[in-house]
Formats: structure tokens, C-alpha cells, sequence
């Protein structure tokens, strides 16, 4: 089945409802200072749960901002957190926490009782790790031994009975000049081009893949079996590559290139003529899909229903932190954002016609 959204979809606004976190003082911190925010979902009450990776915990605060519980501590006895990688509902009063510092998968009610601990093979990085898998499942990013020995990168689905299959994550080698690796005394390094082109891949509600070129606003949905079931596409344009960004990315290289002197570097750089379409893809509550786009004057985000027809187009604030997806329910968005400090905040809106 082939879904083709033509024409200009319905431009929508954000409405701000809350805000979420504050500069550190020098008094000591408080309960909305966030070191690393891995995941924010929220409830069918309102109320906010936030991951915060530095301080090894879970707060939850009301739909007012009123700080409300945490939930687990620093430590790898129950209840307890060694490494946030993300959290996501498994049913409606359970979550499910990523736990990479501890090598598990836990299953919580959402006042923090903790219910089940699943062993997992730990990941670290930017994530995203947890995602949306349906009714009373969750798809967790994890490997495992390849039947030629070799360590594999799969989604695991997760059940309120625990771990019940996998999918393969699709790859493909990054284009020329997208990516440069260096291996020296201190190891290996990675710097990739955030404008060359790459394959986009998340797991889909089911038993289902999503997988899209940056390049090409085209969606395809395929089965376990790798057998494409439907595509969804839009006609919308490729933005440039504005002089001051490739600049600061050239800045960067320089002082990564900097850092490994001396090192055997392979691959290299190259400016694009245009830059990627896609972003990222978000299954939001009830199956909704959320697609991080580029264009010319920021970044969108175009809402589809669970029919895989266009919605409408919400633009996004420009400090959004591209590390931590956004997340969706009802007519409610929820973002991070980041200062140019790193300081982050989240933010609670509605999303409202714009006609």
C-alpha cells in the first residue's frame, strides 16, 4: 500500500503549558536542575515522569510543575539505578526502564514499586534505546551473538512476561564523506558529517520496522521477514546547508583531528549540496507517528494519525535537543530543550489549529 500526502498539511502551533528545570545555582541543586534528561513520558493524568541520567533517578512532577516523588536511587540493588538509558510505558501503570549502568531492563509502577528485572546486554550512547512497541510492549535497543560469533545490534520487544523476540536493525555503510575514523593510542575515534546523507531505522508498533533514507521523505514499513507492507511519502524540499553550520562543523573537525594527532585516520568530509529532509522518527502514544524534518527556516514536525495520513505540521522551538525524542499524547507534546550552556529544560505543550 502506497499513502502519498501531496499539498501543504495544516500548520498547527505550540502552545506552552509548562517548563520544566533551571540553571544550577551555586546553594546546592534542586529538584529541577537536570544533569542529563535520557527520556520524558507522561501519564493519562498529566503527570510528567523525567529521566535524568546523571542523578540516576526518575521525578515525577504534576501537570502544574509540582514536584510530586522520585523514583529509585545510585546502586545496583532493587529499585535502583546504574545508568539511565531511557524509559517508555509498557501498560498504563508501567514503566519500563532501560538500566544500561546495571546491564537490566526493569518494569515499575508508576510509584516507583518495581515488579520485574530483565538481564540485557548493555549499550551506552546518545539513544535513543526505549521505544514505542504497541499495546503492553516496548522495544529496546540491545545486542546479541550473531550465529558467526560476531556481536549483532537488535531491538528486543519486551512483554509484561519479559523479553519475547527481536528485530534485526537495519545498517547500511555511511556515503563518502560522511563519516572519518582514527585509531591510535587512545583508541577509536568517530566524526560524522551531521549533513551527509544515512539510512534512518526505528522499530514500529507490531512486529514492524520503519526505514527511511535522510535524503528522501519516504517511509517504508517492513516486516519481520524484511517484506515491504506499505509507504507513506511527501514532495517536500531539501533544505541548504547554511555557510555558518558547515563552519562550525569544520570548527569541530579541526579540533577533532586536533585530539588525534599522530593517529591513522580513514575517510573524510565533504559539504553536501543540500542537507538531509529527515531527522528522526517517534511513535507517540497510540501508534500517532512523529517525523523530524529539516527545512529552510528550522526544524517541523509533521503528526500523523495511525491511518498514515497527514495530520498537520508543528514547528519546533529552535533549541530543541535532538539527543531526547519527543514525546506524544493526545493533543500534548512534550520536548527538551537545551540552552547554550546545556543547560536543558522540559517543556509540556498543546498543540493547537493554527487557523
Amino acid at each position: 500500500m502506497r499513502i502519498a500526502n501531496r499539498g501543504p498539511a495544516p500548520r498547527w502551533r505550540l502552545e506552552p503549558l509548562l517548563t520544566l528545570g533551571k540553571r544550577a545555582s551555586v546553594a546546592g541543586s534542586s529538584l529541577e536542575e537536570f544533569g542529563k534528561v535520557r527520556g520524558v513520558v507522561a501519564d493519562g493524568e498529566g503527570r510528567l515522569y523525567v529521566a535524568d541520567g546523571i542523578a540516576h533517578e526518575i521525578r515525577v512532577f504534576g501537570p502544574d510543575g509540582t514536584f510530586l516523588r522520585k523514583i529509585g536511587r545510585e546502586g545496583a540493588g532493587p529499585g535502583e539505578f546504574g545508568g539511565i538509558g531511557g524509559l517508555w510505558w509498557l501498560a498504563p501503570d508501567t514503566l519500563v526502564v532501560l538500566d544500561y549502568g546495571n546491564a537490566r531492563v526493569a518494569a515499575l509502577r508508576a510509584d516507583g514499586e518495581e515488579v520485574a528485572v530483565w538481564p540485557w546486554l548493555s549499550l551506552t550512547g546518545t539513544g535513543p534505546f526505549v521505544f514505542e512497541g504497541g499495546p503492553r510492549a516496548v522495544y529496546a535497543h540491545a545486542l546479541r551473538g550473531g550465529r558467526d560469533g560476531r556481536t549483532e545490534s537488535v531491538w528486543v520487544r519486551f512483554t509484561p512476561g519479559g523479553p519475547r523476540d527481536s528485530l534485526p536493525i537495519p545498517r547500511s555503510e555511511p556515503p563518502p564523506g560522511a563519516l572519518v575514523t582514527c585509531r591510535g593510542g587512545n583508541g577509536i575515534g568517530f566524526f560524522g558529517n551531521p549533513f551527509a546523507d544515512g539510512l534512518i531505522a526505528v522499530p514500529a508498533p507490531g512486529d514492524e520496522r520503519v526505514v527511511a533514507r535522510a535524503s528522501s521523505y519516504r517511509l517504508a514499513f517492513i516486516d519481520a521477514g524484511g517484506d515491504t507492507l506499505r509507504t507513506v511519502s511527501r514532495d517536500v524540499a531539501a533544505p541548504p546547508v547554511p555557510d555558518s553550520a558547515w563552519s562550525g562543523v569544520m570548527e569541530r573537525y579541526r579540533k577533532f583531528r586536533e585530539s588525534w594527532k599522530g593517529a591513522d585516520c580513514e575517510g573524510g568530509l565533504e559539504r553536501p549540496d543540500r542537507a538531509p529532509i529527515l531527522r528522526g522518527i517517534t511513535f507517540g502514544e497510540g501508534g500517532r507517528v512523529l517525523v523530524e524534518r529539516g527545512t529552510a527556516g528550522g526544524r517541523v514536525l509533521d503528526l500523523f494519525g495511525r491511518d498514515l495520513r497527514l495530520e498537520g505540521t508543528v514547528a519546533v522551538p529552535p533549541d530543541g535537543d535532538a539527543s531526547v525524542s519527543p514525546y506524544l499524547r493526545g493533543d500534548r507534546l512534550y520536548l527538551v530543550t537545551a540552552d547554550g550552556l546545556g543547560v536543558q529544560r522540559v517543556r509540556s505543550y498543546a498543540i493547537a489549529d493554527s487557523s
